[in-house]
């Protein structure tokens, strides 16, 4: 019987909590990746949305300050244009040379991540360019702002849906399943009566189903070994008939197997084959073969037909064995087959028949000298029953004096 490792007995909730946060997490980053990805594009609009406002609200003035040649005015446009999210930088640089060098606002040192030009014309006149450098910083910013919220956020609810989980699968279902799990370490065939019962309002559910399941299995555990002591005891009682009868019965039985291996043998087959104690117990068929031919006339006609029947199962056999010594023994075997045809082996029979065979030929031997006597008497003689007082015999001197025939 395998036993359970008790360090183990959390591994199916263990394994369920790990699941469902990992699914949890997987969903959060999912989820996450894509809110931050629309962030950044709502960002990357925004920014357009920057450079369209400049190119609507900024070049016109800029470039009526650039005609009047007004370069303080051009410069508060520019710091201006600086104070939109993420433009870090922005100067204008002219077709002639109006104001002197190109105005700049800005550091330029800043990375950027997109530029910007636009024209500045004045009735086809053109007086120069706007330059506006964009950095996407800004938005890598509050991404990662919003991230670590976000994260920070899902964490919390993912340690609040495992500690729920784990509440509701150690209420639903764990706690049930350890006790299952110690009633199933109780059982024992000699502890079979107390059901299995969980300490819960009556439902028809999977688990409901696990104990109706589990009660059934003790009640045809139980049905079986009360079954199998009836059968046990049933068969207890057959072998003791069947041992009585075959110790005293008069003739010697062997019974053998399918292969020919001896099953049982009664005290009367000791006897008629002369095994002693050591002999009788062994269960070494060659040796006990050769113990039985050393005692007969014809040991190759007895193995031959011993052979016979075994490769013929369903023949019956019946005649007589002659042993060295002047023993007649009668021998008789069939096959043993159950009720389904199977087939169990063969059984024999062995009756001493020396004395009945002596007696029999005393007694012919007697009834020739007595028949041979009555003949020979000259004076008739009648054998007369009491009875009825008909006459059973007469001899010769009796049917030639008074004509009778022996009819």
């Amino acid at each position: 019987c395998t036993m359970v490792n008790k360090s183990h007995n959390a591994s199916i909730r263990t394994t369920l909590i790990i699941l469902t946060i990992a699914a949890i997490t997987l969903i959060t980053i999912l989820s996450s990746g894509v809110q931050l990805y629309m962030e950044y594009r709502k960002g990357i609009k925004n920014v357009e949305s920057n450079l369209k406002f400049i190119s609507d609200s900024y070049i016109s003035p800029l470039i009526d300050s650039l005609w009047d040649f007004d370069e303080r005015n051009v410069r508060l446009q520019l710091r201006g244009i600086l104070k939109l999210p993420g433009i870090t930088f922005c100067s204008i640089t002219y077709e002639q040379s109006a104001l002197g060098e190109a105005i700049e606002e800005g550091d330029p040192g800043i990375k950027k991540d997109l530029t910007r030009q636009y024209a500045l014309t004045l009735n086809s006149r053109p007086l120069g360019s706007l330059h506006v450098w964009v950095s996407f910083d800004h938005i890598k910013s509050e991404l990662i702002g919003k991230s670590v919220i976000l994260l920070a956020g899902y964490g919390c609810v993912v340690l609040i849906c495992g500690l729920i989980i784990l509440f509701l699968t150690n209420y639903i279902l764990f706690r049930h399943f350890s006790t299952i799990s110690n009633y199933a370490e109780k059982m024992d065939i000699n502890r079979l009566e107390d059901p299995l019962e969980l300490s819960r309002s009556a439902r028809n559910d999977e688990l409901q189903q696990i104990v109706v399941a589990i009660n059934d299995m003790r009640m045809r555990i139980q049905s079986g070994i009360i079954e199998k002591h009836t059968i046990q005891k049933e068969l207890e009682y057959n072998h003791n008939v069947l041992k009585a009868q075959q110790e005293t019965s008069r003739e010697g039985i062997l019974i053998v197997d399918e292969s020919g291996r001896i099953v049982s043998r009664n005290q009367r087959f000791n006897d008629i084959w002369q095994f002693d104690k050591k002999s009788a117990g062994t269960s070494d068929d060659e040796q006990l073969i050769q113990h039985v031919l050393s005692q007969l006339k014809d040991p190759d006609g007895f193995r031959s037909r011993i052979k016979y029947l075994y490769e013929n199962r369903d023949e019956r056999s019946e005649d007589m064995i002659y042993f060295k010594n002047g023993k007649l023994v009668e021998r008789r075997s069939g096959p043993i087959y159950g009720d389904d045809k199977r087939y169990f082996g063969r059984v024999w029979y062995f009756r001493d028949v020396t004395q009945q065979v002596e007696a029999e030929a005393s007694l012919r031997e007697s009834e020739e000298k007595y028949r041979h006597l009555f003949n020979m008497e000259s004076d008739a003689i009648f054998l007369i029953e009491n009875d009825t007082g008909r006459i059973i015999d007469a001899n010769e001197a009796a049917v030639k004096v008074y004509g009778y025939s022996h009819k």
